[in-house]
């Protein structure tokens, strides 16, 4: 179909599976939001580099000099949270994800082999676990 033919043919309404189908996607969109904001804080952060696990207090307000193979990485803890405050890396994906405070909740820079997870007393229980 050439481009003038699929602006010229007419749209069809919505018929009723399509606002069905619509109700859903918001209703599972609002669901998991929910279920998402009911995990507890956690207590510290466990940062992986390369096979190997260090942890560190959310209570403690310090920045982490962490080093990968494309440069150092700095990962701040303060206030509860923690994030990967700078990195070598090209993209800054993980720089843009900003805090992670909840128990399961991840950040990552890939490229740089280094992965933050909050933990916290006992097992957080994921989605799939559920």
């Amino acid at each position: 179909m050439s481009r003038e033919e699929a602006q010229a043919a007419p749209r069809r309404p919505p018929t009723r599976a399509d606002w069905i189908l619509a109700a859903l996607l918001v209703a599972l969109s609002l669901g998991s939001q929910a279920f998402l904001g009911r995990r507890p804080p956690g207590s510290e952060v466990v940062v992986e580099r390369d096979d190997r696990l260090q942890r560190w207090p959310l209570s403690l307000d310090q920045i982490l000099y962490l080093d990968g193979p494309l440069g150092q990485s700095r990962v701040e803890i303060a206030g509860q949270r923690a994030r990967i405050l700078s990195s070598p890396c090209p993209e800054q994906r993980c720089v843009l994800q900003g805090w992670i405070h909840r128990r399961g909740e991840v950040a990552a820079c890939l490229p740089n082999h280094l992965v933050l997870r909050i933990e916290g007393q006992g097992e957080a229980v994921d989605a799939l676990s559920r």
